[in-house]
């Protein structure tokens, strides 16, 4: 099995070949950087295209065969590898909004426990206070503190009572 970044390779190959004979085919839309599955289909399919289109009207292309061999199985892999990332995503996008749902009952609950723990002990005992919400810096305000020496965000401890 060839790799989506060789079928990108492949379609660089070819669309330079296809626009000597092809006028008006757009090269700049081929990259062997771009290995996502959308951007190798998008563009086989465009070669494609071309290839058919010119055999539909003017003499074919000597070497429309050879290409469509080639470029076809590409772009079967290539949707293939898409519709698998798709799934992939949709199942994250699930899962994160599961998480969001259980973080949501989690604060909740801490909420409710933490007025408790306040009217027991008290707002100023450590228990209290290591409870309480302190947003986390950002990861660039983090490796800033990180480098002053400085902590991100103090520790405090529980009492042992």
């Amino acid at each position: 099995m060839i790799t989506i970044a060789r079928y990108a390779q492949l379609n660089v190959q070819w669309s330079i070949a296809v626009r000597s004979d092809v006028p008006g085919f757009e090269i700049d839309r081929f990259s062997a950087a771009k290995h996502a599955p959308d951007d190798v289909a998008v563009g086989t399919k465009l070669l494609l295209d071309a290839v058919r289109t010119r055999e539909a009207g003017e003499s074919p292309l000597p070497y429309a065969a050879e290409l469509t061999a080639s470029m076809e199985p590409a772009l079967a892999q290539a949707e293939a590898a898409n519709l698998a990332a798709q799934v992939v995503r949709a199942t994250r996008k699930e899962k994160r909004q599961a998480l969001r749902e259980a973080v949501t009952q989690l604060h909740k609950l801490l909420k409710g426990y933490r007025r408790v723990l306040r009217s027991v002990v008290g707002s100023a005992h450590p228990d209290y206070l290591a409870l309480l919400y302190r947003p986390r810096p950002r990861s660039d305000e983090a490796e800033e503190a990180s480098e002053d020496g400085d902590d991100a965000t103090p520790v405090v401890e529980a009492s042992k009572a």
